[in-house]
């Protein structure tokens, strides 16, 4: 019998994101026996999110909604750009390093050449997520975030 999760919203950059998750996420759940319904919303740029964030919580508590950033290699100025303006204890907040497709690529970057959005979601389905936490710490953070409930 799975357990069952009250919904989640998550808030990531973009489509290219919005594709890896939505496949790491289905993962995360079915290897945990956990059922929840969860919606990944891309904002299209990393400027646009702490507004749509807002604009969510008319319909949502801060608990159920989970950001997805990507760090683009400076973890402090992108905390200094997004952190004043969505406070982490406020919301579960995971920053990628350097990105989201670095989770599911070698080399840690984008590709100079960005593969084909099929092919990202084909190595969603196939990276060993222990592996995966090992190399990615921050991946931790969403595990936490779409595994467990966030209290206020």
């Amino acid at each position: 019998m799975p357990y069952v999760l009250p919904p989640l919203m998550i808030v990531c950059e973009g489509e290219t994101d919005k594709v890896i998750l939505a496949h790491l996420v289905q993962r995360l759940l079915s290897t945990k026996f956990i059922e929840r319904r969860v919606e990944i919303v891309p904002a299209q740029g990393k400027a646009i999110i702490p507004r749509m964030v807002r604009a969510l919580e008319a319909r949502l508590s801060p608990p159920s909604i989970a950001i997805v950033i990507d760090s683009d290699g400076n973890k402090a100025r992108t905390w200094s750009t997004v952190g004043t303006k969505l406070p982490k204890n406020k919301y579960s907040i995971v920053m990628a390093h350097p990105n989201v497709e670095s989770w599911v690529t070698t080399g840690g970057s984008k590709p100079r050449m960005q593969p084909a959005t099929f092919t990202l979601a084909h190595l969603a389905e196939i990276v060993d997520l222990a592996a995966l936490q090992q190399l990615h710490p921050e991946f931790s953070d969403l595990v936490i975030a779409v595994t467990t409930v966030r209290h206020p």
